[in-house]
This record gives structure tokens, sequence and C-alpha cells, in this order.
């Protein structure tokens, strides 16, 4: 375990090797980031991509993990919004420029600038994180950490394609989804597709749709600030 001045972290120090446990040191956040300690951390199948680390070493070890809640621990210099003690959430969407044009309609995923934790820096398979002030999500009352954490990945998939308007309306319509599961339930009631009208693509898997939507829509509902 770590301890005050180091983090329990899990590497990959070169392509395709194992997870391993590591205890690295525990560095202050530079100005605009924030260094959070980890609470709970999911595991996407997207992880697997990660860990195979083409270009790790020894001098530069991966860890993956984009699904991430904790509390802050340490804030950067400029940051005036968020207090250490702040229950957050980190995921998929790790950081962007905030200024491109996508970022100011709000499609961050074509940011040219945007950060995946695990893939722009390390990531949330450890006892602290450190990432850009701008990954953050507040995290509401009554939320445990375990239900927030794969929030920011699955649940930010649903939560932008549902509310976009991009699955299809009207009498007769049939939706299929690829690879989200039961998360893709919320967008065929919020559209009106009942089930027989209904697809479901490669890899779609089944439980777990009541919890997910219930987390999704208070995660919604809190400050991102």
């Amino acid at each position: 375990m770590g301890n005050d001045n180091t983090s329990l972290t899990m590497q990959v120090k070169e392509p395709g090797a194992p997870l391993t446990p590591e205890e690295v040191a525990i560095q202050p956040p530079a100005a605009g980031f924030v260094r959070v300690t980890v609470h709970a951390s999911g595991v996407c199948y997207a992880d697997t991509s990660t860990a195979e680390a083409p270009k790790a070493s020894p001098q530069a070890p991966v860890t993956p993990g984009h699904e991430v809640a904790g509390v802050i621990a340490e804030l950067g210099d400029g940051i005036k919004t968020w207090q250490v003690g702040d229950k957050v959430a980190v995921g998929w969407f790790g950081g962007s420029c905030g200024e491109c044009i996508f970022c100011r309609r709000g499609d961050v995923v074509h940011c040219a600038q945007r950060q995946i934790p695990g893939l722009a820096y390390p990531g949330g398979y450890a006892q602290s994180i450190t990432v850009p002030v701008g990954a953050l999500a507040a995290i509401p009352e009554g939320m445990d950490f375990f239900e927030a954490a794969p929030m920011g990945c699955a649940g930010v998939t649903i939560q932008r394609h549902s509310t976009c308007g991009r699955a299809p309306r009207g009498h007769g319509r049939c939706i299929r989804d690829w690879g989200a599961g039961s998360p893709g339930r919320p967008i065929r009631r919020r559209n009106g597709i009942s089930h027989d009208r209904y697809r479901p693509g490669p890899g779609a898997g089944a439980g777990g749709c009541a919890t997910g939507s219930r987390a999704l829509h208070r995660l919604k509902c809190a400050s991102t600030r």
C-alpha cells in the first residue's frame, strides 16, 4: 500500500507485458491540474487496448483506467472553483482545450487536444491520479464512488446520444446499438422505441440497466462547475 508520499499504481512497462504494482512517488500537481485520491476505478473493455501499451517502457510506463471516482487531495495553482475534499469523477473525456470550435459547441470528442486518462497521462488504476481541472465532474450527494466511476465512460456515451437527438424517431423505426448493452435502453425509452422494434447489435449485453440509468440521471443533475 502507498503512504502519504507514494501511490500504489498498476503499470505496464513494456508492450504486451502484464500489469504490475509499483510504488510511485506523489508529485504536487502543476498549475491547472488537480490530484485526486482514487476511491473507485471501473474496468472498461477499452482498457485492454491501453494495457497493450505499444510504446511503454520502464522509463515511460502506462497506467490504464478512465472510469475514476475519488476525492480531491491537492490543487495546482490557479484553481478557484474546486476545493480539497470535493467528491469528483474523471471519465474518458479527460481534458480538452475548451477554446476550439468543437469545444465551444460541446463536441469535445473532436477536440484536437482531447486527453484520455491512461493514454495522455497515467490513468485510474492507482491510489492517486493527477488530471487537468477540466476533466472533473462533481459527484452529487447520495451517489457512492462505485456508482459514479463508470458514469464517466458508459454513462457519458449514452447521455450524449440520448440528449443530442441522434436516435431515430417515428413509427416503425428500428435502431441497433453495438456494444452498448443495457445502457442503450434509456435511448430507446426516450425515443419511444418499443422492445419489439429493437435489434441488439454484436456485444450487447444485459443486466444493470436500472442502476446505471438512475446513476446517470443523478450525475447529469450534478454541477460540473
